[in-house]
Order: structure tokens, then sequence, then C-alpha cells
């Protein structure tokens, strides 16, 4: 991935967007190409801290790359050249929201992506798209890295029940039930139980 030119993204549409990108990438290279295609267009910035949006560039999901989205509350952008069913889906479990080929990283692209998600939106290559409705279908609510019980225990909050109701709907102390929502929220990363509840959803737990 090189430097690419900004002159193709002009006009006063650009000052509209404001989006704060942090970038990640293993390859010195890699870095600069990301560098060169964002810092600065279309209203995109690269910072250090403050991040509303993570570019995260590899050449596939190494221990690096998942330290890079384990330690970010951003959504991500990831970068990459291949990826595994397996890699995928830690991918969404680590907050990827888009997933960009690495030889199809051209700066429109990378631009139009990290606006999207930005937005709230997922953006997948229809071929990644099949690929993890197809290993959801077939492995159920475990794809989504969560316990039976866990399921059940984010199913009853997603139905507005409390700590004690749900405690008592399982026949299980509030302890244990904030225990048990505390452990899946620390192992996944996720900030709530909120958060929790939206993560269930989109992996199709619940």
């Amino acid at each position: 991935m090189g430097p690419a030119p900004r002159s193709h993204r002009t006009g006063p549409k650009e000052s509209t967007v404001d989006v704060r990108i942090s970038l990640v990438a293993g390859d010195p290279l890699d870095r600069a190409g990301l560098l060169a295609c964002l810092d600065g267009a279309a209203g995109l910035s690269v910072v250090d801290d403050g991040a509303e949006v993570l570019v995260v560039a590899g050449e596939r999901l190494s221990a690096a790359v998942i330290d890079a989205l384990r330690h970010s509350t951003a959504p991500a952008v990831l970068v990459v050249g291949e990826i595994t069913d397996e890699e995928l889906l830690r991918a969404v479990r680590h907050r990827v929201a888009a997933v960009v080929p690495r030889a199809a990283a051209t700066a429109d692209r990378l631009i139009d992506t990290v606006t999207a998600v930005r937005a709230g939106n997922g953006v997948l290559p229809p071929d990644l798209v099949g690929r993890l409705l197809r290993l959801i279908e077939r492995a159920g609510p475990a794809t989504a890295g969560l316990h039976p019980r866990e399921v059940r225990i984010i199913a009853l909050l997603a139905d507005g029940l409390n700590t004690e109701e749900i405690g008592r709907r399982l026949f299980l102390s509030d302890r244990t039930v904030k225990n048990v929502v505390h452990e899946l929220t620390s192992r996944l990363g996720l900030r709530n139980r909120a958060h929790a509840v939206a993560y269930a959803i989109r992996s199709g737990a619940i």
C-alpha cells in the first residue's frame, strides 16, 4: 500500500466531515500509505488520542493487530491481506466494523469506509458477508464467544430485566448475575451491559 495523491478529493463538501482517526500498522510502508491517503483528506485527521475510528493494517490478523484492537474503544477498519474464518470471527468480536482487502485499499475506498464506520455503519466485501453469515448460522451463539448461561442473561437484559429479576428468573444470586456480566464484558472487551446486548444481537446470539 503506497502513498496516494489527495487531489481527487476537493470541494466545499469536504469541510462538512470531521473524523479523527488513529492508525496502527506493523509495516512502515503501510502506515505511510494510510497516512498519505487519510490525513487531511475529506476532513479526516490522524490523531494520537481521542480517535473516533481506528484503522489497522496488516497482512494477517496477527497478535499485534488483535492487541491494537483490544486496547481501543473506537470502532475499527481492518485493512488485511488474508483472513481466515476464525480470524473473521475474532475481528468482529474485537469491534471491527469494516474490512478492506489490502489489495483493494485505494484512497477513495478507505475514505468512504472510515466515514461509513464513523456514521455507525458496517462495511464488508460481499464474499466476507456471506462467509460470516454461514459461520454464524452453522455455529450458532458460540460464534459470539458467549456461553449458554451468558446468552440467557443477556437475552433477559435485552428484555429490560434488572439484576434481581434475572436472578429470580434463572435461580441465580444477584452476585452470580453480576459476576457473569462482568466476566463476559471483560473477556470480550465490551464497555457495559448495553454494549453486551448490542454485541449479542449483532452476533446472532439473541
